[in-house]
């Protein structure tokens, strides 16, 4: 018996980018996720999870599956290149979650309406984006305008829209484009499809903010809220 799902929506399948995740230490951040009944498409805002059986514990529901698009899965028409977790060994395609990629999460009989996320997000994360379509999850932890929460990458030079997942009835999503501006902020843990214009590695670093005030270091020499400190 074939227990995953399918997505069969026209116009909400869209490609992963390639993904490298480089770690470091920052302070410890809480993000929350809303979660609905029936269909979610979701990011993890911070590395809170290694396995997909540790989030899969948190979820109270009758029902519950994941799912990812998976670029290099061999062509099956019936699983649309679908990698999925559906908790039981034998069915699952995939175990490990990975750092802000988006995953849609069906729900049945959902109990649990939010999950908490706890860790310290990375001083750096790569993206590698193909020109065209590429899904992605947030990359920030607080609700941010859509062009700054994606800088360095330029609105207009190196992608054209954003679009985000709203409903399960059509149309589906909203757009932000140079035509549509349907909605003009990423939410941590929501998972969005960004239009390319050509191939770019997107580098993002965490947001350190220097400390204020003023210490004295080895020479007495006095320090006041700058990029680098000379010892």
């Amino acid at each position: 018996m074939n227990k995953k799902f399918t997505l069969i929506w026209a116009g909400i399948l869209f490609l992963f980018p390639a993904f490298l995740y480089n770690s470091g230490l920052a302070a410890e951040e809480t993000v929350t996720v809303q979660l609905r009944e029936g269909l979610n498409y979701i990011s993890f805002p911070l590395p809170a999870f290694k396995d997909a059986g540790s989030f899969f514990a948190l979820l109270q529901a009758d029902k519950k599956q994941m799912a990812y698009w998976s670029p290099n899965a061999t062509w099956q028409p019936d699983r649309l290149q679908y990698q999925y977790y559906v908790g039981e060994t034998g069915y699952n395609d995939f175990t490990s979650i990975e750092f802000v990629k988006g995953y849609w999460v069906y729900l049945v009989n959902l109990q649990t309406t939010s999950l908490t996320f706890k860790g310290s997000p990375p001083f750096l994360y790569i993206l590698y984006l193909k020109k065209g379509w590429n899904a992605i999850g947030c990359p920030v932890t607080k609700e941010t305008q859509i062009e700054k929460a994606l800088s360095p990458l330029i609105f207009g030079e190196d992608y054209s829209g954003v679009w985000r997942y709203s409903s399960s009835e059509a149309p589906y999503y909203q757009e932000y484009s140079a035509n549509k501006k349907e909605f003009d902020t990423l939410m941590p843990g929501e998972g969005y499809w960004i239009k390319m214009l050509k191939d770019t590695t997107w580098k993002v670093t965490t947001d350190v903010t220097s400390p204020t005030g003023s210490i004295k270091i080895n020479n007495d020499k006095q320090y006041t809220n700058s990029g680098t400190v000379n010892l």
